[in-house]
């Protein structure tokens, strides 16, 4: 097995921390703004709403190019800010799992990186969903900060991911494939 897959495997983690995690600090956020019952479940679906529009708009960039603090109690402004994070946190895997088969030389690599990718990934969740714990509410500072390193952590190697490519494309011919950046 190549050994930059395993650097996109590490990648899928450190983003799949924020996808599970995401739903499990969403309520304490709505039942922050004063609601209950059905209207809180329902304050939790524009993020997930956005989040379906912004996925589907990164997959289809990348498919064309492959290329502050708040206070706990602010939950108005918490809320607006997880309606940007969630549809960010969603668009990172389309983008990510294109940008692992475009630099893939075969079929039969795309056909075991894909799915080991996307179940080696699967670790980060199971990180994610101990890391908001209820007797921190609301503030959650343990999930907030693990989420922020597992990312920072996916930002390092995505740009290592890069530098890799960009080296290797140097050293290719003007006839051979390109690596994707």
């Amino acid at each position: 097995m190549d050994w930059r897959l395993y650097l996109h495997h590490a990648l899928s983690i450190s983003y799949s921390v924020a996808f599970s995690s995401i739903s499990l600090f969403t309520p304490t956020i709505v039942s922050g703004l004063g609601f209950e019952g059905l209207v809180a479940q329902l304050f939790t679906v524009p993020p997930y709403a956005i989040a379906f529009v912004v996925t589907l708009f990164i997959a289809w960039q990348a498919d064309k190019r492959v290329q502050g603090v708040l206070p706990s109690h602010a939950f108005k402004a918490r809320y607006g800010l997880l309606c940007v994070a969630v549809p960010f946190t969603f668009a990172i895997q389309p983008l990510l799992l294109s940008w692992l088969t475009a630099n893939l030389r075969s079929t039969d690599a795309t056909m075991l990186a894909l799915p080991l990718n996307i179940s080696i990934g699967q670790a980060g969740q199971i990180v994610g969903i101990y890391i908001y714990k209820s007797s921190e509410a609301p503030g959650y500072p343990t999930g907030h900060f693990t989420n922020a390193a597992f990312l920072l952590a996916g930002a390092v190697i995505v740009l290592l991911l890069r530098a890799i490519y960009t080296r290797r494309n140097r050293s290719l011919s003007v006839a051979d494939r390109k690596w994707q950046l």
